[in-house]
């Protein structure tokens, strides 16, 4: 049993979304109420979360930065822990229909980058995305073997970032759509748990390559 069904059925993984949340709720109503600037005049941190993965078991973070003599570039982090993948998503690719698959993400982190359309913070962005993710497949009732594999992916994006109401503080939603290109990558720290195959109890699971992308992200700029 690896560490993320571990955490998970120590109820760790609830804990540390819990945790997560309330530092967010605890940090953000305290933090420094300065405008807003339209023309970005100073370097500013960027922390967002994505509600989406919370709400399939996992969690999430995005910490970003937009650096003042670089006027419209963002770049920054992203870390993801222990997502369960819908069934739907899953079944994507013809092929793992029926076949009973789920599929996890124990882990992923990427960088990524934001080029705005305007100057300021709010408007239009397109952005791109390196992420690497283990990926763990199985098949509840028919085996218990469990096979985890590391995939690499490319995702690029067109968003748009949208600050409501209360100009003086630095919340905002960044709602954005794109696609995503999805391989395994054959390297791993851990040859003998994960490998670059993706067959669990003599059924492959085919990796849907194109996958398309529509979220929200809430955040707040520093």
């Amino acid at each position: 049993m690896n560490r993320f069904h571990s955490l998970r059925e120590s109820g760790g993984l609830t804990g540390l979304r819990m945790v997560l949340l309330l530092g967010i709720g605890v940090i953000l109503p305290f933090a420094p109420l300065r405008a807003m600037d339209m023309e970005v005049s100073r370097t500013r941190i960027l922390v967002e979360i994505d509600p989406i993965p919370y709400a399939l078991g996992g969690v999430n973070l995005h910490l970003g930065v937009t650096p003042s003599s670089w006027k419209r570039l963002e770049m920054g982090l992203s870390a993801i822990y222990g997502l369960d993948i819908p069934r739907f998503i899953v079944e994507m690719n013809a092929a793992n229909e029926g076949k009973g698959f789920d599929a996890e993400i124990n882990q992923g982190a990427g960088i990524w980058t934001n080029y705005r359309l305007s100057e300021g913070l709010e408007g239009w962005f397109v952005g791109l995305q390196l992420f690497t993710q283990e990926l763990a497949v199985t098949r509840p009732g028919t085996t218990n073997e469990i096979n985890r594999t590391n995939l690499g992916m490319v995702i690029a994006r067109l968003g748009y970032r949208w600050i409501p109401g209360i100009r003086d503080r630095g919340f905002y939603i960044a709602p954005w759509a794109g696609g995503g290109y999805q391989f395994i990558i054959p390297a791993t720290f851990e040859p003998g748990s994960v490998t670059p195959e993706t067959t669990v109890g003599g059924e492959e699971y085919r990796l849907s390559r194109w996958m398309p992308f529509v979220t929200v992200h809430i955040g707040w700029a520093f």
